[in-house]
């Protein structure tokens, strides 16, 4: 407390002497002293530090209008309800001209509703900590305007509205309905290449390290297996085979996610017959590094009223 007497009357000493009130270490005083006022809620002092038309440009709750030394004073006042203790911390001010810059954290714990563009967001009780850093201009002895500017989201996910690495709901679902419908087109794109008979194009759709179950074939294991496998079912007379996703899930990382449905295998057997018999499979996909999507389990059973039918 007697710091702050002091450095108050430190201020006021240098604002009746006009050459020192404009200099450099004169202006960093000033932003001192309108720091420790504003922290110790000591309002009265600002109309000795600011302008009566001080302008402040920055973020500010909804609908608030900051373009006088009243309106900062009532936007202090309902800031400080929300966060009662709230505090900032300065760490370091540069001065030129009419100018001063500033590097500073705020620190505070929520425990009112707050308004936002976004709304009225619910108390929380989670204290925050937020660096950011602003520029004052002086005019005459006195506080003018204030730019500031801080990390919205950042602040927001501290205080639990956002936790941190979330998006907004309308955002994650967007996100989610674009990987789920990008990994609905390779997988009727891999159709598509094994209706074609395409076994290059049908490969590409396997992960190296890539792992198949396929009905009366031994596991195959990696790209190499894979392919001998497609490439062994493909020369079979008569072979074909063919499935349409009917589920496809994604997780919420957009890193994995799994297609299932039917499938249909047709081929002839030793006698020249058409075999053809049905079942369900189920695909284990992941994202590359390139964002395509590729397989990396599939494994496809019979279902139990497939018997073989003979053409």
């Amino acid at each position: 407390m007697a710091r702050t007497r002091f450095l108050f009357s430190f201020v006021l000493l240098l604002l009746t002497n006009p050459l020192q009130a404009q200099s450099p270490e004169a202006h960093k005083a000033i932003i001192l002293a309108f720091n420790e006022a504003v922290n110790d809620r000591a309002f009265d002092r600002l109309s000795a530090l600011v302008r009566a038309d001080f302008v402040r440009h920055g973020p500010a709750p909804a609908g608030a209008q900051v373009r006088s030394r009243d309106a900062f004073i009532a936007y202090l006042q309902s800031n400080h309800v929300v966060f009662p203790d709230e505090r900032v911390e300065m760490h370091r001010l540069v001065a030129e001209g009419e100018y001063v810059g500033f590097w500073a954290t705020y620190h505070g714990t929520q425990r009112e509703p707050m308004p936002t563009p976004m709304g009225v967001l619910p108390a929380t009780g989670r204290p925050a900590e937020m660096p950011f850093s602003g520029l004052f201009r002086l005019e005459d002895g006195q506080i003018a305007e204030l730019w500031v500017t801080w990390d919205n989201l950042g602040i927001l996910s501290q205080l639990g509205h956002f936790p941190p690495g979330d998006k907004p709901a309308d955002a994650e679902a967007a996100d989610a309905e674009a990987a789920r419908a990008e990994l609905l087109a390779a997988d009727r794109a891999w159709a598509a290449a094994a209706a074609a008979g395409d076994i290059e194009r049908v490969t590409f759709f396997w992960a190296d390290d890539a792992v198949n179950y396929f009905p009366g074939a031994p596991v195959a294991e990696g790209i190499g297996a894979i392919r001998a496998l497609v490439q062994r079912n493909r020369s079979m007379p008569g072979f074909s085979l063919s499935w349409e996703p009917e589920r496809v899930v994604v997780a919420r990382s957009g890193e994995i996610g799994y297609t299932t449905g039917p499938f249909t295998l047709s081929r002839r057997n030793p006698e020249g017959a058409l075999v053809t018999r049905r079942g369900h499979y189920v695909c284990l996909w992941e994202r590359q590094a390139d964002g395509s999507w590729k397989c990396v389990v599939e494994s496809s059973v019979f279902g139990p009223d497939s018997e073989p039918s003979q053409n």
